[in-house]
């Protein structure tokens, strides 16, 4: 029934629902993170702490963020299956393509992400790197987009939405490097992994938005040899 609620909250009032439930499960997050720690330190004795805290334990779980299986479960059986347009099946290919990309595209990114050696950074150093890829990340997508072939207009329109997310997530990413609940960077990648798994629904519904704004103005083009419907 609370997952209905959410749906409905962004169906009707989108990005600004998005950006709020985003925020404050971020924050619940942190606090709660908080409190069970401190709760940890209470009820458990120093050598069990100690090895729940191990950088390379914590490295190692990023591996198995539900980030990665909620993106992959999107990429092999959720975006093949959209039903976007009805009785327009080369459009409807165009733009199942279009966010099977991007996805991979912010997969890709994290994956490269939990690579690094996030634990021997400092929190600033932390902050600057995630930052990086998130910008390199919104270049990798737009290059990727024209290299298969999309129209511009959809490009353009599609990353024009989007940028306005990433701005956001840069925002998120700097109070995570200040915030004084993390100790560590394992913990604040985690948590920023937690904030894609969020934008991976707006990938969605900015796709969604988009359609509705093109609407016949790329009937004409084409998209890999097919003619896109009026």
């Amino acid at each position: 029934m609370e997952n209905i609620s959410i749906l409905m909250l962004i169906a009707e009032y989108g990005t600004p629902a998005i950006l709020a439930i985003s925020i404050l499960y971020i924050l619940w997050l942190v606090v709660s993170g908080f409190a069970s720690s401190k709760i940890k330190h209470i009820f458990s004795n120093k050598e069990e702490v100690k090895d729940d805290l191990h950088p390379a334990k914590r490295k190692e779980e990023l591996k198995h963020h539900i980030f990665f299986k909620n993106a992959e479960y999107r990429m092999i059986a959720e975006i093949p299956s959209l039903d976007l347009l009805h009785n327009k099946p080369n459009k409807e290919k165009m733009f199942q393509d279009l966010i099977l990309l991007h996805t991979k595209v912010i997969y890709d990114t994290c994956q490269d992400l939990i690579q690094l050696n996030l634990e021997e950074m400092s929190p600033e150093e932390w902050a600057t790197h995630v930052t990086e890829a998130v910008t390199d990340m919104v270049t990798v997508k737009m290059d990727k987009s024209r290299e298969a072939g999309f129209p511009e207009i959809v490009i353009t329109k599609y990353s024009k939405i989007q940028n306005r997310r990433f701005e956001d997530i840069n925002e998120y990413i700097f109070l995570l490097s200040v915030s004084p609940y993390y100790d560590n960077n394992i913990a604040r990648t985690n948590t920023f992994l937690l904030m894609m798994n969020l934008f991976l629904v707006t990938v969605l519904a900015d796709s969604e938005r988009m359609i509705k704004d093109l609407n016949g103005s790329i009937s004409g083009e084409t998209y890999k040899s097919l003619l896109l419907e009026d």
